[in-house]
Order: structure tokens, then sequence, then C-alpha cells
């Protein structure tokens, strides 16, 4: 996938959570912005075995960059679905008793409740953006393995 397709991926995921606001007259009214991720340089939310940042939070998403070394151990989560791109590197994503080898431009599906894990492979950077709905809350988080 060449970088231009990532780009337009990225911008119709962003698109498509706007869009699922139906009933703006019950929830907060948010902004339209724009963030470059080359820009972002603090990482306050702390997840073990990851630096975060939310980028965008609406009332039914959240979109959050993760600098993921050496990643997540195995967890689930009861109310949130997470939709996870990967900007760079590599790692290995278990969904379930699965595991694959995920690399840029990798798109994952993480059902609540699915136990999942997803670890850097090998050296140099491993960037994921992660987009969750409802916004991820940090006490939802259920660890799996110590």
């Amino acid at each position: 996938m060449r970088i231009g397709h990532q780009k337009w991926l990225l911008i119709g995921l962003i698109f498509i959570i706007g869009c699922s606001v139906s009933d703006t007259s019950a929830q907060t009214a948010f902004q339209p912005a724009v963030k470059h991720l080359n820009q972002i340089h603090e990482f306050p939310i702390n997840i073990p075995g990851i630096r975060a940042a939310r980028l965008f939070k609406t009332p039914t998403a959240d979109m959050i960059l993760t600098h993921g070394d050496p990643g997540t151990k195995l967890h689930k989560h009861e109310v949130s679905d997470h939709f996870v791109y990967i900007l760079k590197g590599r790692g290995e994503v278990r969904l379930g008793d699965k595991k694959e080898t995920i690399t840029v431009g990798d798109l994952i599906l993480i059902p609540k409740g699915l136990p999942h894990s997803i670890l850097k492979a090998g050296d140099g950077e491993f960037v994921l953006l992660a987009i969750s709905s409802p916004p991820l809350d940090l006490s939802d988080f259920r660890w799996l393995e110590k």
C-alpha cells in the first residue's frame, strides 16, 4: 500500500467516526481540527508498556497515538471496541488464541471482550494509531497477564 493510500484511509476513518454522531443536541459540541503526527511530543496517558497521547475525543470515539515499546501484555476491554492502524515498525498481535505478525499499513479490529496483546518485534520505532468506540477509559483495562 503506497503512503498516499494510507493517508486517505486515515482521513476516511476520521470521517466515519465524525459522521457516527447522530444526535448532537444531547452531546457536547466539538470543533473540527487537524493535528500533525510529527508534532506530537507529549505522551501523558499512562498505559503499561506504551507511551500514548489522545489526539481527538468525541462523545462516541477517541483516537490515540501510541509508541509501543515493548507493547501491551494480554488484556481485554469490557466497554470499548478498538481499531488499530500500524504507522511504523512491526510487531505481533494476539487476538484470543491467534497470533499474527503485523507491520506498517496493517489494520486490526479488536472487539470488546476479546483478550489481546500487541507487542513490538525487532528494532526501531513501533507506532500505532488506535481508535476506540466508545472513548477509551483507562479503568476498562482488564489485565490477564502480569
